[in-house]
């Protein structure tokens, strides 16, 4: 997979201790899409094996690359620190279709590819239903 950029935002006195990557990534990471609930293309969502949560994604640097996260609210604490290749998780089109899940947060769903369990440290996914 790509190398990896810092992405998870920052506090400010966070912001001012981080390195040039930290503050690359949280730059990348306010201007998101999403979040989006990401399931397969037979209807299955993505979970998280080590919590069992859904997993969604938001959408960066104009849809070419995706972050994971487990929270609507995009907490800091959820949003895995790296960013990958939008094309390497998602299947034809980033347009993101319509989601039922009722999620005022929710901006939709996109349909994703797992190649590979490992989404990044401590981030093992899986399809469920």
């Amino acid at each position: 997979m790509a190398s990896p950029g810092a992405v998870r935002a920052r506090s400010a006195p966070e912001a001012a201790r981080a390195g040039p990557r930290d503050d690359v990534f949280a730059e990348r990471f306010r201007i998101h899409e999403g979040p989006y609930h990401l399931y397969d293309s037979g209807q299955r969502p993505l979970i998280r094996s080590e919590t069992g949560a859904h997993v969604l994604g938001a959408l960066l640097e104009r849809r070419t690359r995706v972050a994971f996260l487990d929270d609507p609210g995009l907490a800091e604490g959820t949003v895995l620190e790296i960013a990958y290749p939008a094309g390497t998780w998602l299947s034809g089109s980033t347009e993101p279709r319509s989601c039922s899940c009722g999620d005022v947060r929710c901006m939709g769903r996109l349909v994703v590819m797992l190649h590979d369990s490992h989404a990044g440290p401590n981030w093992t996914l899986t399809f469920r239903g």
